[in-house]
């Protein structure tokens, strides 16, 4: 029952105390939100130096072509017995 009751303006004891932090939060808050927007746009630098061969070379799924053969060795033989 007590948990409805929710004041609509804040109790403050201390005005003064209260102020100092509401401001130094709200500060905060958009120093964070400048910082966050800064680093969202901030260009990408792509260093050409770096040699990237071997990233752009597909790399080959060995356990999935060993899965693929293994699966159809079986069948194969599964087949042969039954004709």
């Amino acid at each position: 029952m007590l948990s409805f009751y929710m004041p609509k303006t804040p109790v403050v004891m201390n005005k003064a105390l209260y102020d100092y932090c509401k401001k130094s939060t709200e500060e905060s808050v958009i120093k964070q939100s400048e910082k966050y927007s800064l680093e969202r746009n901030k260009p990408k630098i792509n260093v050409s130096f770096e040699n990237n061969d071997e990233n752009d070379k597909p790399e080959f799924n060995f356990y999935g072509f060993l899965a693929f053969l293994s699966v159809t060795t079986v069948a194969f033989f599964i087949y042969k017995r039954l004709k």
